[in-house]
């Protein structure tokens, strides 16, 4: 396995970009990541990835970055086509090599064609606790064998038992399962041994959103929501029995199995099929933004009418499927940040009780 590296362009604007979409056997698109491309490696058994430079890049940088992207001798030709604006290309990638690129560091390459991006939208697959936890995949993606692992120092580690939920900056940490702009219906999998991030199933296949997701998506360790604790503010309503969800409002999309410390800003109370589903609202810790987002109050100055958005999709996401809205405690209003600091605290000691025996483990979950 030999590494593409581009190291400085021939513009002299440092690392560039590339953004790839994952294509199945039968083409069907599953997912567009961003990464700089000297953290990946050609790999001539790995799945095929699409690429496409930026519209306008000049021609002896564009022809220089895909020479060694393909890692062609200088005085190879490239594959036919190759060179032109926006062609479409299929390298080949290791997937595993890509999960481990680190943040994106230039705007270079244009998004390609996945419903719901935003023209200029940031994008980054590591950040935050990139170098301390490290994703490891395994299994092709958008099939019910795919598993992502976590790691710590090169072992293999549980994203719901063994990364704590709180930082001594009064930040707490945040896995993502599904990022921004994807449609793969990613979730730890609490009943399985290390509780690995796997794909969703729906009767018998990998489960998709009906559209990509505006949000980064994931989920707070160390967190329970009890399936035999009763709510009284909510009508005695009972958890979902997962851990709590969190909905990462930045925009910068984040990898799979990526650990960030956030700020939790507030939290809707989702009512899913009778069950309590809460849903935290938060954003990146080591992001400007963070800096002006503090409460709810906030988030509706800095970013006008997401709340209403969030709620909006969280809503109505199911009914593609021929089911109902989803409903909303106290609502439909959006709790503020010292109320999610409670809904988290309380579903931390639920997963304490569950972990340290005190509450029978009746739903053979994975805890040790």
């Amino acid at each position: 396995m030999s590494t593409a590296s581009f190291g400085d362009s021939a513009s002299g604007a440092g690392c560039l970009d590339i953004t790839y979409r994952l294509y199945q056997d039968d083409d069907s698109k599953l997912e567009q990541v961003t990464a700089p491309a000297d953290t990946l490696a050609h790999d001539p058994s790995a799945p095929a990835w699409g690429l496409a430079l930026a519209p306008g890049l000049p021609a002896a940088q564009r022809s220089a970055a895909l020479a060694e992207l393909f890692c062609l001798p200088t005085d190879e030709p490239l594959p036919a086509g190759a060179a032109e604006e926006g062609a479409p290309l299929q390298p080949r990638f290791s997937g595993v090599l890509l999960m481990t690129a680190a943040s994106v560091r230039s705007s270079s390459v244009a998004p390609i064609g996945v419903p719901g991006d935003q023209p200029g939208a940031q994008r980054n697959i590591g950040g935050g606790e990139w170098g301390r936890y490290a994703p490891r995949d395994t299994g092709k993606p958008g099939t019910l064998e795919r598993r992502i692992f976590l790691q710590e120092n090169g072992r293999d580690i549980s994203p719901w038992h063994d990364i704590p939920l709180r930082n001594s900056d009064g930040t707490i940490n945040m896995v993502c399962e599904i990022p921004k702009d994807t449609t793969a219906k990613l979730e730890v999998a609490t009943g399985e041994e290390g509780t690995p991030i796997k794909q969703d199933v729906k009767k018998g296949k990998p489960r998709f959103y009906h559209e990509p997701i505006p949000w980064n998506y994931g989920m707070l360790p160390q967190t329970w929501e009890d399936p035999q604790h009763c709510d009284a503010a909510l009508g005695n309503l009972t958890g979902d029995n997962d851990p709590v969800d969190v909905v990462e409002l930045s925009g910068v999309q984040l990898a799979a199995g990526s650990v960030h410390r956030v700020r939790a800003l507030g939290a809707f109370a989702m009512i899913d099929e009778g069950e309590l589903d809460w849903k935290v609202l938060c954003v990146r810790a080591d992001l400007p933004l963070a800096e002006r987002l503090h409460d709810i109050a906030d988030i509706e100055r800095e970013l006008p009418g997401e709340l209403e958005r969030v709620m909006i999709w969280f809503r109505d996401y199911k009914i593609p499927d021929g089911k109902p809205p989803n409903a909303f405690g106290y609502g439909g209003a959006p709790l503020g940040a010292s109320l999610a600091g409670r809904v988290i605290s309380d579903t931390h000691a639920l997963y304490q009780d569950l972990v340290s025996g005190a509450r029978a483990n009746d739903e053979a979950l994975f805890l040790t």
